[in-house]
C-alpha cells in the first residue's frame, strides 16, 4: 500500500527528514499588519521575530479547508492512504479545517496530535519510518495513536510577553514574571498550555535547572528526544547545545529549528525539549 504522510508546518520537522521520507508540509499563514505570508515559505522566523520586534502586529492563521483539500486530492492521485499530523485542536482551527477537507475522502486520516512544534514530530516521524518500512496502514495508525499520549513536551522561555500577546497566559503572569526575573517553562498538558517550573538568574543558570529537571525524568523513553529553540544569540545556542550534550541521556537527538507560527507565539530566546515517555 502506498502511504502518504503530510503534516502541518507547526510540526518543525526538519528539512532533510521531511526530503528522506517525502513530508507533504501544508503551511499556516503568519499575518504581520494584516498582510499574509505563509508560513518558511514567503517570511522566515528571523523576518518574524525583527518584526515583532519592531512593533509590527503578528499574528498567525490556520489552513483553509480549501488548502487542504487541494493537498488531499494531490497526495490521492499517486497513494492508496493519507496520514496528515495537525497541530492540536486545542491551538488552532487547522484540525477542524483538515477534518471538513477529508471528510469525503475515505481514505484520508487526520490526526490530531494534541500537541505542536516538535511535539507534533515524534508520531510523525515515526509513522514515517513505519511507512518506510512498508508498514501497513492500521499498524501505523495504531501505532501512532498509543505515542501521542506518551509525548512530554515543554519549553523555557525568556520572554514571556509574546505569550502573553498571543493570550497563552494571563497579563498577571506576565507582569509578575517580568517584576521578579523569572523565566518561566510551559508544559503542554491534554493539548494546552499550562505554566511549569519557574528560573531565576542568568540564562545559563536557567538553562542548566531547566534541563537537569527535563533530561532527569526517570519514565523518559531514551530512545529519541528533539531539542529545538527559537531565534537566539548564537552564543546562548551555544551553551544550549552544550548543557544538552552533558545532561542528554537520549540515544537519538534530533536538533530543530522553530519555525515562523511557534517563533510569532513564544519569541526569541525559547528553548525546548520533547521526548516520550515509557509506554
Amino acid at each position: 500500500m502506498r502511504i502518504a504522510i503530510s503534516a502541518d508546518s507547526t510540526c518543525d520537522l526538519p528539512r532533510e527528514l521531511c526530503e528522506k521520507y517525502q513530508v507533504a508540509i501544508s503551511p499556516l499563514s503568519i499575518l504581520k499588519d494584516g498582510q499574509s505570508f505563509k508560513d518558511q515559505l514567503e517570511i522566515t522566523p528571523a523576518q518574524v521575530i525583527e518584526a515583532a520586534e519592531h512593533g509590527s502586529h503578528i499574528t498567525t492563521s490556520a489552513v483553509n479547508v480549501s488548502e487542504y483539500e487541494q493537498l488531499f486530492r494531490s497526495l490521492m492521485s499517486d497513494h492508496d492512504a493519507v496520514i496528515h499530523f495537525s497541530l492540536g485542536a486545542e491551538f488552532s482551527t487547522s484540525y477542524a479545517n483538515a477534518c471538513v477537507a477529508a471528510r469525503p475522502m475515505e481514505q484520508v486520516h487526520v490526526i490530531d496530535t494534541r500537541n505542536l512544534h516538535t511535539g507534533s514530530a515524534l508520531p510523525l516521524l515515526r509513522a514515517c519510518e513505519m511507512a518506510a518500512e512498508g508498514a501497513e496502514l492500521g499498524d501505523i495508525l495504531l501505532e501512532v495513536s498509543r505515542i501521542i499520549p506518551r509525548v512530554c513536551a515543554g519549553f523555557l522561555t525568556t520572554d514571556i510577553e509574546y505569550l502573553r500577546k498571543g493570550g497563552r497566559c494571563s497579563s498577571a503572569a506576565a507582569f509578575t514574571a517580568r517584576i521578579m526575573g523569572i523565566r518561566p517553562s510551559i508544559d503542554l498538558i491534554d493539548g494546552k498550555m499550562e505554566m511549569g517550573r519557574k528560573y531565576r538568574g542568568s540564562l545559563e543558570h536557567s538553562l542548566k535547572h531547566y534541563l537537569k529537571d527535563r533530561l532527569s525524568d526517570p519514565a523518559a523513553d531514551l530512545s529519541r528526544a528533539f531539542v529545538s529553540h527559537t531565534v537566539c544569540d548564537p552564543k546562548a545556542l551555544d551553551t544550549f547545545h552544550a548543557l544538552v550534550r552533558e545532561y542528554s541521556p537520549f540515544k537519538e537527538i534530533i536538533l530543530a529549528d522553530a519555525g515562523c507560527v511557534i517563533s510569532a507565539h513564544c519569541g526569541p530566546g525559547t528553548f525546548a525539549v520533547f521526548y516520550m515517555r515509557k509506554g
